[in-house]
């Protein structure tokens, strides 16, 4: 199995009652790494666990991003 480490755009925001409207226009999308094994990939995601458990094919804590969204994908 292939492991990839994935760096990719994510959204931010809260939803803690109400906020200042000067440190929302200062908010920004950021930057998230990711490292897993390749469970699957599809034109339009791609698909990674942290963990798996092969002989009764079980995955742990798996993560689907979608591709518009990848900065940069490097096979380890």
């Amino acid at each position: 199995m292939k492991v990839y480490k994935i760096t990719w755009r994510d959204a931010v925001g809260e939803d803690v009652g109400w906020t200042d409207l000067e440190i929302v226009k200062k908010e920004h999308v950021c930057d998230v790494h990711s490292v897993g094994f390749v469970i699957s990939e599809k034109e339009d995601c791609i698909t990674l666990c942290m963990s798996f458990e092969p002989e009764n094919e079980k995955v742990g804590a798996y993560l689907t991003i979608p591709k518009a969204l990848i900065v940069e994908q490097i096979e380890l």
